[in-house]
């Protein structure tokens, strides 16, 4: 599951030249926070699945553009639209299956053409997918030469002819995540996830839903919600990292800047494993894990457990991870594991606090004052709007709320001892004007049309 990973090459890039609209194709790439895109700087795609576009993925597009990378740059971020071969006729035809690998290289050309060299996608392209979209992250990884930096799959899909619906000419269990990138890390959140694909990645985490089961009792939306709610988590994960004071210890885990060939995690890697012992399951179980569903903790390819509960914030529903657990050595004998268990809380982050202390008070216009008229400033220093800037949109901020405090944080569920126990939308990005990218049309197999 684990392989070793290439080093990073480093090469002169060429001067940067604004970006012109191109001729539209069936994929196309939109800046979500910026209009000139430079391969010099970390990069991410995020990549949407079956059924769904950009809109569906705009919580995570919209969480990364707000995350700094080392140099305190925010994370340019392109939203890769494939939807016109990601939506079926009906809800049991999977035969667009056969596009995903089309539209990966159709991708991958328009990456290139944006200045991704070899040695810049390795260092500096990341790639984010759900379901299908995991699987086109693959095939961009495939066909660019130095591969890329860091890949991300949620809930990538199982092969479609499980249900002997799909096609016969690709299958989404090849996918290997880890063999074309620096860093991968997969989540398998629902039975319509591929354990196999998923298992490959460098770090693999099996993820449950408090009263939402992983089962599936027929090819109907009411069924693909757990399948879903991995972009809600991962998203809650993103936005907890914009803030480094954050109390947010599972979150933290997979920041962004941590996904890395050389990172150091808590478990001992290879202690879980999935295994489904029936085709389709009863929907509805208070257990994410319904009957035929087994989560073994002695061995296995997968890396730790998270525990997901759903919450509110101002009107939105938002899901978190609560629990996270995993195995390491017992301090009294390496060669027994003992299970090991994190909590975290959801903590609701009030306008106008610089300084997330849950209140807004002297300290925090302080932080306003100080820094005012600057650029390329945090939180902490007054950037309430997450632009970079400390103006007056982040004055009236504080002042609108100042004296306000914050209510006391949400309890987090108690965690589970064993997985075999019952286990206890944000607002549509605002995008700029978008500039799209392709690549020459490329011929579609007939049989597609």
């Amino acid at each position: 599951m684990h392989s070793s990973k290439r080093r990073n090459t480093s090469r002169q890039p060429k001067p940067l030249e604004p970006l012109e609209p191109r001729t539209l194709l069936s994929v196309t790439l939109t800046p979500v926070n910026t209009q000139t895109i430079d391969p010099t700087r970390q990069t991410w795609v995020v990549i949407h699945g079956r059924g769904d576009s950009p809109a569906g993925m705009a919580p995570i597009s919209d969480a990364l553009s707000k995350i700094r990378d080392p140099q305190n740059q925010f994370f340019q971020v392109l939203a890769l639209d494939w939807s016109q071969d990601a939506h079926p006729a009906t809800s049991t035809d999977f035969s667009e299956e056969a596009n995903i690998p089309i539209d990966g290289q159709a991708a991958a050309d328009a990456l290139k053409a944006l200045g991704f060299t070899a040695s810049l996608s390795a260092a500096n392209l990341n790639l984010i997918g759900h379901s299908w979209g995991a699987d086109i992250a693959y095939e961009i990884s495939k066909d660019l030469a130095g591969g890329v930096n860091r890949l991300v799959a949620l809930d990538p899909a199982q092969d479609a002819k499980i249900l002997s619906q799909g096609s016969d000419t690709y299958d989404t269990d090849a996918a290997d995540f880890a063999a074309n990138s620096q860093y991968a890390l997969a989540f398998l959140s629902s039975l319509w996830g591929s354990e196999t694909a998923a298992a490959r990645a460098d770090d693999s985490i099996i993820v449950g839903y408090d009263n939402t089961s992983w089962g599936y009792a027929s090819l109907t939306a009411q069924d693909t919600t757990a399948h879903s709610l991995i972009k809600d988590l991962f998203s809650t994960i993103l936005r907890n990292n914009r803030f480094a004071a954050l109390a947010a210890p599972i979150s933290h885990l997979f920041a962004p800047d941590q996904l890395t060939s050389s990172r150091t995690v808590p478990w001992k890697r290879n202690h879980f494993s999935v295994t489904d012992s029936q085709g389709f399951l009863s929907y509805g179980s208070p257990n994410p894990y319904p009957a035929g569903v087994t989560i073994g903790e002695s061995s296995g390819p997968f890396d730790a457990e998270i525990r997901a509960a759903k919450t509110t914030d101002g009107a939105a529903t938002v899901w978190y991870p609560y629990s996270l657990r995993y195995y390491t050595p017992s301090s009294g004998n390496p060669n027994v594991d003992v299970s090991t268990t994190i909590a975290e809380t959801f903590i609701k982050i009030l306008p106008g606090d610089t300084n997330l202390d849950g209140k807004v008070d002297f300290a925090d216009l302080v932080a306003v004052a100080q820094n005012y008229g600057g650029h390329h400033k945090l939180r902490s220093q007054g950037d309430l709007t997450d632009d970079g800037n400390v103006d007056f949109a982040d004055l009236v901020q504080v002042a609108q709320n100042y004296g306000q405090p914050q209510a006391a944080p949400l309890p987090a569920p108690a965690p589970l001892p064993t997985s075999s126990s019952k286990v206890p939308a944000a607002k549509p990005l605002s995008k700029p004007t978008p500039v799209v990218f392709a690549i020459k049309p490329i011929k579609r197999n007939t049989i597609l049309k």
